[in-house]
Formats: structure tokens, sequence, C-alpha cells
């Protein structure tokens, strides 16, 4: 998991192949990324937040904005 740079976003890399979003702030499920066809292995936010790129068990990595 790995929160934006406001402390306030977190994406959460699941087993199923997603990525969940979460505002903790609200405490509330704010969407979900898919994307990959196994585990998502890693997350991370780029510097700005914008984007969130993922790697995963299938040997891949995305990239969502």
């Amino acid at each position: 998991m790995a929160f934006d740079k406001t402390g306030t976003v977190l994406a959460v890399a699941t087993d199923e192949g997603f990525i969940r979003i979460v505002n903790d702030s609200k405490n509330a499920v704010e969407g979900k990324l898919q994307g990959h066809e196994d585990a998502v292995q890693d997350v991370v936010f780029d510097y700005n937040s914008k984007m969130i790129v993922s790697a995963g068990a299938d040997a891949t990595f995305r990239i969502f904005q």
C-alpha cells in the first residue's frame, strides 16, 4: 500500500489483481483500478500524486493516470 503526498489517499494492492483507492480522511473506498491478471505485489504514487504505478505477479507493471 502507498499514500499520496497529502497523506489522505491510500492505494492498496490486492491479491485479486486490482488496486483499491481509499480516502483515509473520509474512511471511504473511492474506486478500484484493474489491469493485472494476478496479485498486485507493489504500488506507488508518483511525486505529484497524479499517477499510480503497480507491479504484479503476472510479471507486468501498470501505470494509472
